[in-house]
C-alpha cells in the first residue's frame, strides 16, 4: 500500500510538472504587444476625448472620468517611452563597442561586423522612433487635460457669477417652500418607506437588518466603553496642577476621540451594514451618504473643540484662553458647528434633486443669514482679547499682537457681512461657495494644527532622554545632545512640509481650485519633465535625496562603530584612528554622490565633457581650494599632525582640534580657535611637541655666587630633578657647568620628561625645589652688581658719603672726570625662547586664561 501510494504521488508530481511546463510554454509563446497598434489605439482614444470636450456638453462627473482615461493613457505612454529610451541607450553602447566604421577605401571590416552594425543602427533608430511617438501621445494627452481644466474653470466661474432670482421676489419664497417640502418628503419620508416596503414581508431581509442593527449597537457600546477606558487611563486627571503640554495634548486627544468613537462607529455601521456593501436605491443612497458625512463631521468637530478647550478644567487647555473666554468660545463654536452641519447635511442629502433657481436663492439667503452672525460672534473681542499663544509656540511681541489681531478681525467681519448682501442681490452660488469654503477650511486647518502638534510632540518624545524609548533611540543611533537636537529639528521640518502639502491638497477642492488639475500637474512632475536629453522626475529626485541621506547616515553609524568598538582594538594611535574614521566618511560621501547621480539617471560622460570645458576657468579660481583639499588628504595619509597634538605654526601655538578637508583647526591656550589652511601646514615648518610620542626635555638655567661648591650645586640640581615624578630615570637628568659669568657661576639642568605636555609645570616645580634646596644649603644666588662713578662737584650741596653713611666707591684711575661710568650688568640667569612658550597646555585644561 505504501509503495502504491508513493507511486501515485510520483505520477501526480510528474503530471503537475508537465502542466506547469506546458503553461510556461504558453506564456512564453504569447505574442508581444504591437507598439504601433498600441500607439494608434492611444491616438484614437485621445482624439475621441478631445472631440467630446470641445463639444461643450460635458459635466463635472464626466470630466472626472475623462481625466482618469487621459491619465491612464499618459502613464502608459510614459512607460513605453522610458523603456524605449533605455533599450536605445543599451543598443548605442553596443554600437559604440564596435567602434567607428572604417573608411570606405580601406574595407577592413568583416561582413559579420558590418551586418551587426547595421542591425544595431536600425534598432536604435526604431527605438528612438518609438520614444518620439510615445512622447507625442503624452503631449496630446496633456493638451486635452489642459482643455478640460480650462472648461472646468469656466463652468465654475459661470456658476459663481451667474445672477439668478433674488430673494426679494415674493414669488420666489412661495415656489421655494413648495419645492423644499417636496424634496424633503421624497428624501426623508418616501425613500425610507419605499425601501422598507421592498423588504416588508421578507423575513430573511428583516432578520438580517435586525442583526446588522444589533451589530452596530453593540459595536457602539464597545467603542463607548473603550473610550471610557482610554479617558480613565490617559485622559484629564484631577490633582495635577500644571501638566506639561505633551500630557495636555494626549489628554485632549483621548477626551475628544474617546467621546466620538462610539457614535462614529454606530453611524458608519448603520449606514453601511444593512446593504452589505451594495449601493442603496436612490434617493436613499444619497440621503445615507450625506447623513453619514454630516454626523461624522459633527463628532470630529466636537472632539476638536473638546481637545483644544477645557472650560471646566483650565489647567488642561491647549489654547491659552481664560475661563470666561473659553466658555463663551465653546458654546458659540458648538452652536455654529451644529447649525452649519444641519444646512450642509441637508444640501448633501438632497443632491439627487436639482433645485430650481428660486429654491437655491432662498436657501442660500437663509443659510448666510443664520451662519454669518454666528461666525461674526466667534470674532468677539471678549474672546480674542484674552488669547495668547500656547506654551509650545514662539512668543510674539505684545505690540504686534495688539496691532495685527484687530485688523484681521475687522477684515473678516466686513467679508462675512457682505455675504448675505451678495445672496440677496441674486448671487447665491458665490455666497454659498465662500461661506462653505471658509467653514470647511477652518475645520481642516484646526485638524491639521492638532495633527501637527501631535506629530511634533511625538517626535520630541522619540528623542527625549527622560523617556526610556528616547534613551534607547539615542543609544541605537549614537546621538549626543547636539545631534539629537539637529535630528529633531530636521524631522519636525519634514513633518511641517508634509503637512503643508497635504493641507494644500485638501484645501484645493474646498475652494474649487481643481484638485484634479493639481493631481495632473503632480503626476506630470512625478513622471518626469524632459529637459534636453534628460528626463528629470520628482520621484527620482526624492529617491536620490533619500538614498543620499540614508547612505550618509549609515556612514556616520559605521564611523561611530569603528570609533567605539573596532579601531581601539586595532591601534592605540589616535591619529591613525582619526585618519581611518575620516577616510570612511569621505568614502561614504563619494558612494552617496555616485548612487544619487545613478538614481537621477545623469550621464557622467556628458558631465565629464562639461567639467573638462570648465576646468581651465575653474582651475584658476579654485586652485587654492584644490591645493588645500589635496594638502588635507596628504595630512590624513602622512599624519604629521593629528588631533590632540601640541604644535607651533608660525606665530600660533596650541592643540590641534580637527583636520578638515580645507583647513585645520587649532585651539590656542587662550581658548582662541585658529583656522589654518592645510597648504600652510604642508609648505611651512611646523613644530610638533607630541608627534611620535609625548616624551620631552626641560632646561633649567641657574647661577650661583662665586665661592660656591660646584659639586654641591650639581648634586642639589640632580636631586631636585630626580625627585619630580614627571622626570624619567632613563635617560637620566644631567647638569652642565655652562659658564663663568661676571657675577655668578652658571649651570644648566637638563631633565627628560615622561609627558612633555606638563613641561612648564615641571620646570616650575623644579625651580621651586632648587630655590628651597639652595636656601637650606647656604648657596647664594647672586644678583648683578652695578658700580656708578660721578665726578666731584656733580651735585652741589650733596652730603658727603662719610656723613650720610653711604659706602664710598673707589674711583678707578682711568675713569674720565666728565662721564659717569656704569659697570656692565649681566643677569645671573638666562632664559631662551625654548623656556618661554606662548601658553601652557596644562593650564588650558585646568584654568583657562582670559584673552588680554
Amino acid at each position: 500500500m505504501d509503495s502504491r501510494l508513493r507511486f501515485g504521488l510520483g505520477l501526480g508530481f510528474v503530471f503537475a510538472l508537465q502542466i506547469l511546463f506546458v503553461a510556461s510554454l504558453g506564456f512564453a509563446q504569447e505574442p508581444p504587444i504591437d507598439f504601433n497598434a498600441q500607439v494608434r489605439a492611444w491616438d484614437q482614444a485621445v482624439l475621441k476625448i478631445e472631440k467630446r470636450v470641445e463639444s461643450g456638453r460635458t459635466g463635472s462627473l464626466e470630466e472626472r472620468d475623462l481625466r482618469d482615461q487621459l491619465r491612464t493613457i499618459a502613464d502608459g505612454a510614459v512607460v513605453q517611452r522610458d523603456s524605449a529610451l533605455s533599450q536605445a541607450k543599451q543598443s548605442k553602447r553596443l554600437l559604440e563597442t564596435l567602434g567607428p566604421p572604417p573608411a570606405e577605401e580601406t574595407n577592413a571590416e568583416s561582413e559579420a561586423v558590418q551586418k551587426r552594425r547595421k542591425e544595431l543602427g536600425k534598432e536604435v533608430a526604431d527605438l528612438e522612433g518609438h520614444a518620439k511617438q510615445a512622447g507625442l501621445i503624452i503631449a496630446k494627452a496633456e493638451q486635452t487635460l489642459s482643455k478640460i481644466t480650462l472648461r472646468s474653470r469656466e463652468r465654475l466661474k459661470n456658476e459663481l457669477f451667474e445672477r439668478t432670482v433674488t430673494p426679494l421676489n415674493q414669488k420666489a419664497w412661495t415656489i421655494a417652500w413648495k419645492e423644499a417640502m417636496q424634496v424633503f418628503n421624497a428624501s426623508f419620508i418616501t425613500a425610507p418607506q419605499t425601501w422598507w416596503t421592498s423588504i416588508d414581508g421578507a423575513a430573511k431581509e428583516q432578520t438580517l437588518l435586525l442583526r446588522h442593527l444589533a451589530i452596530a449597537f453593540f459595536a457602539a457600546i464597545g467603542g463607548w466603553m473603550l473610550g471610557l477606558w482610554l479617558r480613565a487611563h490617559y485622559g484629564r486627571v484631577y490633582g495635577i496642577e500644571k501638566p506639561s503640554y505633551s500630557r495636555r495634548l494626549l489628554a485632549g486627544l483621548v477626551e475628544g476621540g474617546g467621546r466620538a468613537l462610539g457614535p462614529i462607529l454606530f453611524v458608519f455601521l448603520v449606514s453601511w451594514l444593512p446593504f452589505e456593501g451594495d449601493q442603496a436605491p436612490e434617493p436613499l443612497a444619497t440621503v445615507l451618504s450625506g447623513a453619514d458625512r454630516t454626523l461624522v463631521l459633527f463628532f470630529l468637530g466636537y472632539g476638536l473643540i473638546n481637545a483644544g478647550l477645557a472650560p471646566q478644567r483650565q489647567e488642561w487647555h491647549l489654547l491659552d484662553f481664560d475661563a470666561a473666554a473659553s466658555k463663551l468660545l465653546v458654546v458659540r463654536l458648538q452652536l455654529t458647528l451644529a447649525l452649519f452641519l444641519v444646512f450642509d447635511g441637508l444640501h448633501e442629502m438632497t443632491l439627487w434633486a436639482t433645485p430650481s433657481a428660486e429654491l437655491a436663492s432662498v436657501a442660500t439667503f437663509v443659510f448666510t443669514l443664520v451662519l454669518v452672525p454666528l461666525l461674526i460672534s466667534l470674532l468677539d473681542s471678549r474672546i480674542w482679547g484674552q488669547f495668547s499663544s500656547p506654551e509650545s509656540a514662539p512668543k510674539t511681541p505684545e505690540k504686534d499682537t495688539v496691532s495685527t489681531l484687530p485688523r484681521v478681525r475687522a477684515f473678516l467681519t466686513v467679508g462675512l457681512v457682505v455675504l448675505p448682501i451678495v445672496a440677496l442681490v441674486g448671487f447665491p452660488g458665490l455666497a454659498t461657495y465662500v461661506l462653505r469654503a471658509i467653514f470647511l477650511s477652518s475645520l481642516i486647518l484646526a485638524g491639521m494644527g492638532l495633527l501637527r502638534s501631535v506629530g511634533r510632540e511625538g517626535l520630541g518624545m522619540v528623542l527625549d532622554p527622560q523617556h526610556s524609548f528616547g534613551r534607547k533611540a539615542r543609544t541605537l543611533f549614537a546621538l549626543d545632545g547636539d545631534a539629537s537636537e539637529r535630528t529633531l529639528f530636521w524631522l519636525r521640518t519634514v513633518l511641517d512640509i508634509a503637512l503643508l502639502l497635504v493641507t494644500g491638497l485638501v484645501l484645493l477642492p474646498v475652494w474649487g481650485l481643481g484638485a484634479e488639475d493639481t493631481a495632473v500637474s503632480l503626476g506630470k512632475l512625478m513622471r518626469g519633465m524632459r529637459i534636453g536629453s534628460y528626463t528629470f522626475s520628482l520621484v527620482d529626485v526624492l529617491i536620490g535625496l533619500t538614498l543620499f541621506g540614508a547612505i550618509l547616515f549609515i556612514t556616520r553609524l559605521i564611523q561611530k562603530g569603528l570609533e567605539r568598538h573596532i579601531l581601539p582594538n586595532l591601534t592605540k594611535d589616535k591619529g591613525v584612528r582619526d585618519a581611518l574614521k575620516t577616510g570612511v566618511g569621505y568614502a561614504g560621501t563619494v558612494i552617496a554622490l555616485l548612487v544619487t547621480i545613478s538614481t537621477l539617471g545623469l550621464d557622467l560622460t556628458n558631465l565629464a565633457l562639461i567639467a573638462g570645458a570648465l576646468s581651465v576657468g575653474l582651475g584658476f579660481g579654485l586652485q587654492n581650494v584644490v591645493n588645500n583639499f589635496v594638502s588635507g588628504l596628504i595630512l590624513l595619509a602622512e599624519r604629521p599632525i593629528k588631533p590632540g597634538d601640541w604644535v607651533i605654526v608660525g606665530g600660533h601655538e596650541g592643540t590641534v582640534k580637527k583636520v578638515n578637508v580645507r583647513s585645520t583647526e587649532i585651539e590656542t591656550f587662550q581658548r582662541a580657535s585658529v583656522i589654518i589652511p592645510n597648504a600652510d601646514l604642508i609648505s611651512t615648518p611646523v613644530t610638533n611637541w607630541t608627534h611620535k610620542n609625548i616624551l620631552g626635555r626641560v632646561e633649567v638655567l641657574v647661577g650661583v655666587a662665586y665661592g660656591s661648591d660646584p659639586q654641591q650645586v650639581k648634586a642639589i640640581l640632580l636631586e631636585c630633578a630626580k625627585a619630580h615624578p614627571n622626570v624619567t630615570a632613563h635617560p637620566e637628568p644631567y647638569v652642565i657647568f655652562s659658564d663663568f659669568a661676571d657675577s655668578s657661576l652658571n649651570f644648566e639642568l637638563r631633565a627628560y620628561l615622561a609627558n612633555v605636555e606638563k613641561r612648564l609645570h615641571t620646570g616650575s616645580d623644579i625651580r621651586f625645589a632648587i630655590h628651597d634646596a639652595f636656601k637650606a644649603g647656604g648657596i647664594e644666588i647672586p644678583f648683578p652688581q652695578r658700580v656708578v662713578h660721578f665726578p666731584p662737584g656733580a651735585f652741589p650741596g650733596a652730603v658727603p658719603a662719610e656723613k650720610s653713611g653711604a659706602v664710598a666707591v673707589e674711583e678707578p684711575k682711568d675713569a674720565s672726570p666728565e662721564e659717569p661710568r656704569v659697570a656692565p650688568i649681566k643677569p645671573t640667569t638666562q632664559s631662551g625662547p625654548q623656556d618661554q612658550p606662548q601658553g601652557d597646555p596644562e593650564a588650558s585644561l585646568e584654568t583657562p586664561s582670559e584673552p588680554s
